[in-house]
């Protein structure tokens, strides 16, 4: 298998056309879309770019379209998880940026902010046991059977 050229580098002046056709040539089989099909990403990176998103972000109607997907321009997520997951956004920075927001959207919005703090404490405390009961497993009966819909269930009956 032979070594990639490195990617150019929009930090050293590269277009982001350039970035996105070395991606086509190099990975494009990898993609879904294929090599035609690769296009660059919603959300640009960097500290410029999520202090942008952070002076234009507008959380109203996000309690109520949070988790819509589609169609697309009912989409409610507010975009900002990547900048707060890479550090370039604090979640105080967050959390007062958008003091100004409904009140509906803003405590359901904030509570997003807080279950991100929470969860940093608790793997901050038990680090990869994170993937494990943290109290106790569930009880299982013994003599289980492994068989989805075992006919000794009653509602099988």
């Amino acid at each position: 298998m032979s070594e990639l050229p490195p990617p150019p580098s929009i930090a050293d002046g590269a277009a982001t056309d350039d970035v996105v056709a070395w991606v086509a040539e190099h990975l494009g089989d990898l993609a879904r879309e294929g090599a035609d099909g690769v296009t660059a990403g919603a959300i640009r990176g960097g500290q410029s770019a999520a202090d942008t998103a952070l002076a234009g972000l507008d959380i109203t109607g996000y309690a109520r379209d949070r988790s819509t997907v589609l169609p697309v321009n009912r989409r409610g997520a507010s975009r900002m998880s990547p900048y707060i997951r890479h550090g370039l956004l604090t979640l105080r920075e967050v959390w007062d940026a958008v003091a100004d927001a409904p009140s509906r959207d803003r405590s359901r919005y904030r509570d997003e902010l807080m279950w991100q703090e929470y969860a940093r404490h608790l793997y901050a405390r038990v680090g990869t046991e994170l993937g494990q009961s943290l109290r106790r497993e569930q009880p299982r009966p013994q003599g289980w059977t492994a068989q989805p819909w075992p006919e000794e269930m009653n509602c099988m009956s």
